[in-house]
């Protein structure tokens, strides 16, 4: 065989360090790294790739005879190596998946290793994987109200206090669940486009929930600049009760709202956000609880909110019930939203008969919109378009 037929085959090692740095930066670190053997060209390429991804299960084989302190301790000294290598320049993700909280001190040490080499996104979570994310923060502590026994919550000093502080001005999208913070500081969120927040008071409970209710109040301000909003059930209620002496900040640039409903107080807030978001296009509410609602009927606004009337093309509704504050919602935006292109309904299952009355109902609800799609997708009857 002609031998400048094998070196053709090798049509990788042709290309530019530019292009195999790319390739290579959608391996987890320890593949990424392991391209260094192949030969001396490769030896450093992976130190210029700028996307980092560790996990503790794929760097370690935990099937291996190894205890856990010595796989701490081989993890640890694998991700300080990376990261203290002297040809690693900028860093534009950092991806860290350690399920070991004694290294939690030295995660602490990394996040902040990374921010100095100009890091713009994080992925981080401890004890399950995630999916793959781009130019995303994802904040998720280490205990919350299901997962922390009592015997670790006895281990913890009384006076314990835990504070989220986010400052990243090259963020673009951040999601918050945490049930351990007591404060919140967000600041310098210029490029924020998504934001999900789904926080609640701590396990030990908050004496002064009013104070508490304006920390949430000052995180919402912290990324009021954002232009997709998700705010989860229990967010909505840890701030029920918060605008005495407290207001929602002004959502200019917000064009997407979605609001889990539990318990009903999505709906409770709706007339605040609707308010305080004029530019809003797309609104997304989902019944995330089946239990008997707190709340009897919607309040109608004083006044129209202004992107009802001008902005909002489309609404969707999931897990609806059918109850008298989600009817009364659903008429309001109807009568109200004039350039309102398409309203969806998915129901849940309904007894019988309830399905042809609720039904009844929406038909008739007067619409500012002649042009607007209205669908409600029943489970157990299929599909029903109102014209």
């Amino acid at each position: 065989m002609d031998s400048t037929y094998g070196k053709s085959r090798d049509r990788i090692s042709n290309l530019p360090d530019a292009v195999l740095c790319h390739i290579i930066s959608f391996l987890p670190t320890k593949f990424a790294v392991g391209t260094s053997v192949l030969s001396k060209r490769w030896r450093y390429l992976w130190a210029s790739i700028p996307n980092l991804d560790f996990d503790d299960d794929l760097l370690l084989d935990r099937d291996k005879p190894i205890g856990d302190s010595e796989r701490s301790i081989c993890f640890k000294n694998f991700v300080d190596k990376v990261l203290l290598h002297g040809s690693i320049s900028c860093i534009r993700k950092f991806r860290l998946k350690c399920s070991d909280h004694e290294l939690d001190s030295a995660v602490n040490s990394w996040i902040c290793t990374a921010l100095e080499h100009g890091l713009a996104c994080i992925a981080e979570r401890e004890d399950e994987l995630v999916d793959e994310l781009d130019n995303e923060l994802l904040v998720v502590p280490q205990v919350g109200p299901e997962d922390e026994s009592e015997d670790e919550a006895e281990d913890e000093p009384e006076d314990q206090k835990y504070k989220l502080v986010v400052d990243a001005p090259n963020l673009e999208y951040l999601s918050i669940t945490d049930f351990v913070s007591e404060d919140y500081l967000m600041s310098n969120l210029s490029s924020l486009v998504k934001a999900y927040v789904n926080v609640g008071p701590t396990i030990r409970g908050i004496d002064d929930q009013i104070l508490y209710r304006g920390r949430i109040y000052e995180l919402l301000r912290g990324i009021s600049n954002v232009k997709h909003l998700s705010l989860s059930g229990e967010t909505l209620h840890s701030l029920s009760g918060m605008f005495c002496g407290y207001e929602l900040p002004a959502f200019h640039s917000v064009t997407r709202l979605e609001l889990e409903v539990d318990y009903g107080y999505g709906l409770e807030f709706l007339k605040e956000f609707l308010d305080t978001s004029p530019n809003l296009e797309i609104l997304i509410l989902e019944n995330v609880n089946k239990d008997e609602c707190e709340i009897e009927e919607w309040t109608l606004p004083l006044q129209v909110p202004t992107c009802v009337e001008l902005h909002l093309n489309e609404v969707e509704i999931k897990k609806f019930d059918g109850l008298d504050y989600e009817l009364g919602a659903i008429e309001f935006l109807l009568k109200n939203a004039r350039v309102l292109k398409k309203m969806s309904i998915d129901c849940r299952d309904w007894r019988d008969g309830q399905e042809f009355c609720v039904c009844k109902k929406l038909s008739g609800f007067t619409r500012a919109s002649m042009s607007c799609e209205f669908s409600v997708f029943c489970h157990c009857g299929g599909i029903r378009m109102f014209s």
